[in-house]
């Protein structure tokens, strides 16, 4: 999984979508309900410039998971990286 991630946030640092969307399904076939499936979905969506499907993934997550110190790091970030701070 650990190669997976580092090509989906190579690609979507790139903002080559297409091989986002390869990594990410893969990724979430192999692991459809995991904290990091669901972080790089919500990863992808901020790629595409989709942030409020992001934030909601975010936030839903939090929600689900207070102590989940890495979704609310990315979440921080995600609000610094829009503007949102």
């Amino acid at each position: 999984m650990l190669l997976i991630e580092e090509f989906f946030m190579a690609a979507c640092e790139l903002k080559v979508l297409d091989w986002a969307e390869v990594f990410l399904r893969v990724a979430r076939n192999l692991h459809p309900k995991s904290v990091k499936s669901m972080r790089m979905l919500a990863m992808f969506y901020e790629a595409k410039s989709e942030y409020m499907k992001a934030q909601e993934i975010y936030l839903d997550m939090i929600e689900q998971n207070p102590a989940d110190q890495i979704t609310v790091k990315r979440l921080v970030t995600f609000f610094r990286d829009v503007d949102m701070i």
